[in-house]
């Protein structure tokens, strides 16, 4: 078989089918370094950028991201969505506990799903809390 013999198989041979990239990339949350709450809400910071700010009345979904990729990098993040805004805090950050007591008073917070999400070290999200879940 010459090179030619290669190159008039390969243009009769069936295309490689390649998708179409998304028409919208994927929605990224907000990665924060440091969370300062009040009253109303909170601020999620970055060294350098924007600020994020959500209003606790507006959350939608709190849940806890894990990965598989610990010890040696940050492994566990809590994920906050409010409406097309979702945040995402690294276990340690600076203001992580009083936004950990602030979430505990949300009502039906799922103490288990943290727990449980706390203990593993695989891929995984657990849903903590959602407006849309009757609380218990």
């Amino acid at each position: 078989m010459g090179l030619l013999d290669w190159f008039r198989r390969r243009r009769d041979a069936e295309p490689d089918i390649i998708p179409l990239p998304a028409l919208r990339p994927p929605e990224s949350p907000f990665w924060c370094e440091a969370v300062r709450i009040d009253d109303r809400g909170l601020t999620a910071t970055r060294d350098r950028g924007p600020e994020l700010r959500l209003e606790f009345q507006n959350i939608q979904r709190v849940a806890i991201r894990t990965t598989d990729e610990g010890p040696g990098v940050e492994d566990v993040f809590w994920v906050l969505s409010a409406g097309d805004q979702h945040c995402l805090i690294p276990h340690g950050a600076e203001g992580e506990s009083e936004l950990f007591d602030r979430l505990l008073k949300l009502p039906g917070f799922d103490n288990q799903a943290m727990i449980a999400a706390m203990t593993c070290t695989e891929n995984a999200e657990f849903e903590c809390w959602s407006c849309l879940r009757p609380s218990s």
